[in-house]
């Protein structure tokens, strides 16, 4: 099931984000001014008998959409949970006219890589240097709403 995140549970996903992201993790205070401070944001998780098994977080700014972060737990990877929260934070862009959305990849992140594609996202710039152990990040983007061509001059 997927809803969205109480401020009650932000502790286990800072305990979520510390196993999947050992080097680049958000820590409890990061995640309490996302879900109080950032109007831009949404966190939904995704639920197995009531334990967070993962997590996505969403910007929706204006006509704008970006997955800020997506994790799975690494016992539920391979179970369609990230293709699951994935497609859901498309669907709540689409309900908000959103014209694209966007996303951080790290490069070299095979599986993460390949289900963006799979669901419409390309490849649109490197972030040099962008993640904390200084790796870089792919940009990808996915079209919206009927848009049908990307432009980088346009930045649409």
């Amino acid at each position: 099931m997927i809803r969205e995140i109480e401020e009650s549970e932000l502790k286990q996903l800072e305990n979520l984000e510390q196993i999947c992201f050992t080097d680049d993790s958000w820590s409890l205070e990061n995640f309490r001014a996302e879900f109080s401070m950032n109007p831009y944001a949404a966190i939904y998780v995704f639920t197995v008998d009531g334990e967070i098994a993962g997590y996505a977080d969403l910007w929706i700014k204006y006509e704008k959409a970006e997955i800020a972060n997506i994790a799975v737990l690494p016992e539920f990877r391979k179970s369609g949970i990230g293709a699951k929260l994935l497609q859901f934070c498309i669907e709540r862009a689409e309900e908000e006219h959103c014209e694209n959305m966007t996303l951080e990849v790290r490069q070299g992140n095979i599986p993460a890589e390949k289900l963006y594609e799979k669901y419409g996202f390309t490849y649109a710039g490197i972030r040099k240097h962008y993640c904390a152990n200084g790796d870089n990040a792919a940009v990808m983007i996915k079209l919206l709403g009927g848009t049908t061509k990307y432009d980088s001059t346009l930045g649409n």
